[in-house]
């Protein structure tokens, strides 16, 4: 798997690392700088969807924001998986899917956050 985040937002490296620590198994970092426009290609995902948000790529599928965040989160460890399943429950993931766009915006003021960033829009 391929968690692919923000390489220039401090929050997002933190996060990703953090993600990575927990994760069970093999998950690569990559900063949305690093994917080749092939890739983009193969997965019919363009740029902008790709710097839009937070994406976990495995072998025939990938995730963005609020769902790839719960998707990393249930294959790690506890207590942790247990929040991803939580936020993968209808009810749910339509606050995640909201609060993932609040701390997306306001990441370059989160503790940590050493960069400028602009707001991203939702997809879908």
């Amino acid at each position: 798997m391929e968690l692919v985040f923000d390489g220039q937002c401090g929050f997002c490296r933190r996060s990703a690392q953090w993600a990575r620590r927990h994760y069970r198994g093999d998950l690569q970092l990559v900063a949305n700088a690093d994917v080749s426009n092939d890739v983009l290609q193969r997965r019919s995902i363009t740029r902008a969807q790709l710097e839009s948000a937070v994406w976990l790529l495995a072998p025939f599928e990938e995730w963005s924001g609020s769902v790839a965040v719960a998707k990393v989160l249930q294959r790690s460890k506890r207590p942790w998986r247990w929040l991803g399943i939580t936020l993968a429950l209808p009810g749910v993931r339509r606050i995640a899917k909201v609060v993932y766009w609040v701390v997306a915006r306001e990441r370059g003021r989160l503790p940590g956050s050493n960069c400028q960033v602009s707001a991203p829009r939702p997809q879908g």
